[in-house]
């Protein structure tokens, strides 16, 4: 059954003198059309100033609530249902129809850019070896599918380059980059053998220097520095401050940040320094409905989600129109 939030003194008494004002608003209207009394006479006419009034006031009162719909990007592709970082769960996410995909990449020892997320293969394939230290005809020889199910055996590491070219028209890849700054200049060589606008191409790191060497390189495309958050019970502090991660995504002319949501990037007085720099705001990784409504209610731009489609489908169930409408 559906619960039903109670409304306050002041809310139930605009939502009724909205529903009243409606109400006389349309009567009169009906009227006129029918021609059922003349204007210039009718003694209803010494309120309709009135109405009009209230109807702006009601309409004020619910800009307010505005809310909008961010973007929702699948972390590693569709990868609550399919493989993490694999061609299958990109494929899946977009089947999907997602406005994102995020996945990460490493530098081989042969200098191919790889999709991985781990430093080492054996979480996923069993194989005890370091990404950075082999080749990508090595890390072919391996299954990255059968950990999840059986459905996936024989799913590839795939290449950046092959992950790219499965990008639809009018969405987006997030591309986490887990190597050092040597692997810039190969990641930026792979983007331009992909036919994309600037935009739909994001670059996010933890590495600062990674994300300020992008963006020196490449101005036109968008860069998002990843922080997380730690919190020091002996003097009650986050770390690091907003204050200081706002100060360092300025310096190095980044687009914005991309946050852990939890500590500093749930709060309001946060939200408003991070736009007030005129930065853009994402957060990750969020899975559950609680998280995301806060967020979406703090006015984030993207979610980073292991659920897309069903996060969004219940953020949609629980806003409704608020969610529907141009703001």
């Amino acid at each position: 059954m559906m619960s039903h939030k109670k409304l306050s003194q002041a809310e139930s008494v605009k939502f009724g003198l909205k529903n009243y004002t409606n109400l006389i608003s349309n009567q009169i209207r009906s009227l006129v059309v029918t021609n059922r009394f003349s204007l210039k006479f009718c003694p209803l006419c010494m309120i309709i100033p009135l109405i009009i009034a209230l109807e702006s006031l009601s309409a004020q009162n619910c800009n307010t609530d505005k809310l909008s719909l961010p973007e929702f990007i699948a972390h590693r592709g569709a990868s609550w249902l399919a493989p993490e970082n694999t061609m299958a769960a990109f494929q899946l996410a977009w089947e999907m129809d997602v406005d994102a995909v995020e996945l990460d990449v490493f530098l081989t020892k042969d200098g191919e850019v790889v999709v991985f997320h781990d430093p080492n293969t054996k979480r996923i394939t069993g194989h005890d070896g370091n990404i950075e230290e082999m080749t990508l005809d090595e890390l072919r020889e391996l299954d990255f599918g059968s950990w999840k199910s059986s459905q996936w055996e024989g799913e590839s590491i795939p290449t950046l380059y092959e992950a790219l070219s499965t990008l639809p028209k009018g969405k987006r890849i997030f591309v986490d980059v887990k190597s050092d700054t040597s692997i810039v200049r190969p990641m930026l060589d792979v983007f331009d053998k992909i036919e994309h606008f600037p935009h739909q191409i994001v670059v996010i790191a933890f590495s600062y220097e990674l994300a300020a060497k992008t963006k020196k390189l490449r101005p036109r495309t968008p860069v998002y520095w990843l922080v997380g958050f730690g919190y020091n019970s002996e003097d009650d502090q986050w770390n690091p401050s907003m204050d200081d991660i706002i100060e360092r995504a300025l310096k190095a002319n980044l687009d914005g940040v991309n946050l852990h949501f939890a500590g500093p990037a749930r709060w309001e007085e946060s939200v408003h320094k991070i736009r007030e720099a005129g930065l853009g705001y994402y957060v990750w990784t969020v899975n559950n409905i609680e998280d995301a409504q806060k967020a979406i209610e703090l006015g984030v731009d993207g979610i980073t989600t292991d659920r897309p489609a069903w996060l969004k489908k219940q953020l949609l169930s629980k806003n409704g129109w608020r969610l529907l409408r141009k703001n």
